[in-house]
């Protein structure tokens, strides 16, 4: 299972690792900003909850994957990774190294 996540969390990483393909507020958008779903082909840019549930195929729950972002970034509540996200203040590298810490605890819970 740990390796599941592991993979999950790279790929998902690797939807947003240019910063123009990561986002706030929505999980997934075109590359116009258009509002669109995740399962979307045109869909471009993602959240961090986003860009994991784009690899998971659908959106819903608190996967394990989201669950170890959270503890990732210090607040395991459901609801923290959108929050966290989503501040005006939050830069694109703070999300990336929250995945590398996020995919380090996968391998070593």
């Amino acid at each position: 299972m740990t390796n599941e996540i592991y993979n999950v969390l790279d790929r998902a990483q690797s939807l947003i690792r240019d910063p123009k393909n990561w986002g706030r507020h929505e999980y997934a958008r075109t590359s116009d900003g258009t509002l669109t779903d995740i399962t979307d082909p045109n869909a471009f840019c993602f959240c961090t909850a986003g860009a994991v549930y784009r690899v998971l195929g659908s959106v819903g729950g608190f996967p394990a994957s989201l669950q170890i972002l959270a503890r990732a970034i210090g607040d395991s509540s459901e609801g923290s990774i959108y929050l966290w996200n989503d501040n005006w203040r939050r830069t694109h590298a703070e999300v990336m190294a929250a995945f590398d810490r996020a995919k380090a605890l996968s391998l070593n819970p």
